[in-house]
């Protein structure tokens, strides 16, 4: 769900998240990018659909 287009589920959905969230029931995708020299094409990426969820520029291993 996101937010923006559903913000007024928000109260209704919360409590069922965090539940899922606790036990391991949700999971998430993300598409990490290794590199602050790769951030304009992973930038590029986002707007010709080439990720699949959240994009990560990891720009330190700490």
């Amino acid at each position: 769900m996101i937010f923006d287009d559903d913000s007024h589920r928000y109260v209704e959905v919360f409590p069922r998240m965090s539940v899922w969230l606790t036990i391991g029931q949700t999971k998430f995708k993300e598409d990490v990018v290794d590199g602050l020299e790769k951030t304009p094409q992973a930038f590029i990426g986002l707007h010709e659909s080439k990720n699949f969820s959240k994009l990560i520029v990891q720009v330190a291993k700490d």
